[in-house]
């Protein structure tokens, strides 16, 4: 019996012993941790508070609120500083002696938290509005990039989509487009079927699929090309200007649709004096919408035109 309370005696001093080494490592943790935090070295601060609370095994406000104001100084920058931080001050105001401690510190902690539940509130807000301009964007893109049909389709699929377009009788170019007979899908439609509202028995081109691309392989559509606004000087004198006037109204009305700026740039076909080639591409993961502005009004193709493509890519 004698033996069995001696070992109780030296378990009560061992665990004595322990538990104020560990009191006395958290002590000395915590100045380390009001040296660091004093130096501005923040990170130190709550590695020598994270050791504090282990060695304790609890904590108090004390430690929280060293803790709270090195988490906020250290991620200061950070707009979701919020998410850090309010987790901190909710366990400082459940702490067992929050009601005996520092009241002018308590309040700078409730001031703290206001703010930056302010602060979460509004980047939450302003996240919520770009999620949803986004989205708006993202429908847009897509209505505008499947509005033909999905690319990697084959003709005959093409066809089962728009049987109107009579696809069966287009026309082939040797780097494997195919077209309708009543446009010369490279460069210009041709001054004969000015204006667009009557081609070939009034079939309507404005917004329709002037040319299909079959890449290499071709077997499966690659790219869509439309016609989106077109007038030719020798045809119509009057003509080129109002058509200037509603390429760029058409460019602006794309941009506003799909949400983000193109990337522009400009080149020349034919004679530098004749005119040049302006081009508007915005681009969402592999997939890709161009504007290409013609404008020739000089050259030996007195045109304007706008040609949009749809393509991938890759």
């Amino acid at each position: 019996m004698r033996r069995y309370v001696l070992l109780f005696a030296a378990l009560i001093i061992f665990h004595s012993a322990k538990a104020q080494v560990n009191a006395n490592e958290a002590k000395a943790a915590y100045l380390l941790a009001e040296e660091c935090y004093g130096k501005a070295d923040y990170k130190c601060a709550l590695e020598y508070l994270q050791q504090v609370r282990t060695s304790l095994g609890t904590t108090n406000c004390k430690i929280l609120y060293l803790q709270i104001m090195a988490t906020r100084e250290l991620h200061a920058k950070d707009p979701n500083v919020a998410d850090k931080v309010l987790p901190l001050i909710d366990e400082f105001e459940k702490s067992a002696d929050y009601a005996s401690f520092n009241e002018e510190k308590s309040l700078e902690i409730t001031k703290m938290k206001l703010a930056l539940k302010k602060e979460q509130k509004a980047l939450k807000e302003k996240t919520d509005r770009e999620n949803a301009a986004n989205a708006a964007a993202e429908k847009a893109f897509s209505e505008e990039f499947t509005r033909f049909g999905p690319l990697g389709i084959t003709l005959d699929q093409l066809n089962e989509l728009h049987p109107e377009l009579n696809v069966k009788k287009w026309k082939k170019e040797k780097i494997n487009t195919y077209h309708p007979s009543w446009v010369d899908f490279d460069l210009y439609v041709p001054s004969e079927a000015y204006p667009f509202c009557t081609v070939d028995n009034d079939t309507v081109f404005k917004n329709k699929i002037s040319s299909v691309n079959l890449g290499i392989a071709g077997e499966k559509i690659l790219q869509y090309r439309s016609v989106l606004a077109y007038a030719d000087k020798k045809v119509n004198k009057n003509a080129l200007a109002a058509t200037v006037q509603e390429i760029i109204a058409i460019i602006s009305a794309y941009e506003r649709k799909l949400g983000f700026s193109p990337v522009i740039s400009e080149s020349v076909l034919y004679d530098k004096a004749a005119g040049k080639v302006t081009s508007y591409v915005w681009v969402r993961g592999n997939r890709k919408i161009e504007l290409h502005r013609l404008l020739y009004p000089n050259g030996k193709l007195p045109v304007a035109k706008l040609t949009e493509i749809i393509t991938s890519n890759n």
